[in-house]
């Protein structure tokens, strides 16, 4: 089972990740060149990003349930 953050944002998460993937294998398994290390470090930072903003996202949307249920017994 997934984090719900995860879940959320799945659809974008994902071809970044494979994406992140596929640079890291094209890294990995060539002569390191200045264009291979530039797409793997830029594929590494998409991801990292968009799962920032999904946590992000994430946190924000449980803050307001809970702010509204809060504001439902009062």
């Amino acid at each position: 089972m997934q984090p719900g953050w995860f879940e959320e944002e799945e659809a974008v998460i994902l071809p970044l990740i494979k994406a992140r993937n596929e640079a890291f294998n094209a890294y990995s398994s060539t002569r390191v060149t200045r264009s291979t290390k530039k797409r793997l470090r830029e594929a590494r930072k998409k991801v990292k990003t968009a799962v920032t903003e999904a946590k992000n996202k994430w946190l924000m949307t449980q803050c307001k349930k809970l702010n509204e249920a809060v504001g439902a017994r009062r």
